[in-house]
């Protein structure tokens, strides 16, 4: 996604939330370029999206730009694992951390986030572990998403919780409830309704009162348009 989407979407949330904390994740090449641009873009989400904070995908060589973000006096929460914005550096959609060499790579990434001051760290599609590991000896919550039971929370994508993506399902996340059907019926149920002229019924539709009707039929009265 562009910085212009991205930037669209914070606008929407922020008008149409009332709790919870506003975090924008930072696309692709927002921030990796200078700390100077990561620092402007940062505070465009923030002045011009109602961002409260960031969320910053990369490895321990982008943490020099996450710092100047947090010195700015924006918070940052650090992405490790799968990132789906560097998906091609790292082959494809796989789990992260399976030997010890990369699971290695993994915490020194969490850490180099966290010295850059990095106020929670979310773990990707890692394995267990790692996710534990850094839960258990990070001084910041650490937050698990397809990465185990181990961490202080756990997040879940709003559509695979609902089964809104048909075509896949993660093996790291589970239906709790399936709205596909239930949607499906409602649209159903709708067009019926509009084919069979049920719907809008009288209890949903405003009608005038019968002496403004009268006087609206005369003044109508031989065709006239006004």
């Amino acid at each position: 996604v562009s910085f212009e989407e991205v930037m669209f979407m914070a606008q929407a949330v922020k008008r149409g939330s009332k709790y919870g904390l506003r975090m924008v994740d930072m696309p692709y090449m927002s921030f990796h370029l200078s700390a100077q641009q990561a620092v402007d873009n940062a505070a465009k989400y923030v002045s011009q999206g109602g961002a409260e904070v960031m969320k910053c995908e990369g490895n321990q060589h982008h943490a020099k730009y996450i710092e100047a973000i947090v010195r700015a006096g924006i918070p940052v929460q650090g992405h490790i694992g799968i990132t789906p914005m560097r998906m091609p550096q790292l082959g494809g959609f796989f789990a992260q951390g399976k030997t010890a060499e990369r699971a290695k790579e993994l915490i020194d990434d969490a850490w180099a986030m966290v010295d850059a001051g990095c106020f929670s760290i979310m773990c990707e599609v890692t394995t267990s572990e790692v996710c534990e590991h850094l839960a258990a000896t990070l001084p910041v919550p650490v937050v698990s998403l397809g990465a185990g039971n181990r961490a202080h929370g756990v997040h879940i994508i709003g559509s695979d919780l609902f089964h809104l993506y048909e075509a896949h399902t993660p093996r790291h996340s589970k239906i709790y409830v399936d709205l596909v059907p239930i949607i499906e019926k409602g649209l159903s149920d709708y067009r019926d309704d509009v084919r069979a002229r049920k719907y809008p019924g009288t209890e949903h539709t405003v009608f005038m009162k019968e002496d403004e009707l009268a006087r609206f039929k005369q003044m109508m009265a031989g065709g006239r348009r006004k």
